[in-house]
């Protein structure tokens, strides 16, 4: 299940997860707000959001879990490495 926190200015959500949900994962997309950041060694201000996940431990192994946001913050960090190029 996503939703959106951040349609209500929140910045960062949490969710709890209820057996009435019946879902394994809970994701909660943040506002997005201006940060300052490091890009080519430079503290520069780009607009960055929070993304926040509940995963049930009966559905998802720990391990599992954190590899999917590792994969996840990976492709956000820098997509373009992840496109196909145009000649394939």
């Amino acid at each position: 299940m996503i939703t959106s926190v951040g349609m209500w200015g929140v910045s960062k959500g949490y969710s709890p997860l209820a057996p009435y949900y019946r879902v394994p994962v809970l994701v909660l997309v943040g506002a997005v707000t201006d940060r300052p950041v490091a890009v080519d060694g430079a503290v520069v201000v780009r607009p960055m959001l929070t993304l926040t996940a509940t995963f049930d431990h009966r559905y998802a192994d720990g391990m599992h879990a954190a590899r999917f946001a590792d994969a996840v913050r990976s492709f956000l960090s820098d997509p373009a490495t992840f496109a196909e190029s145009a000649t394939d």
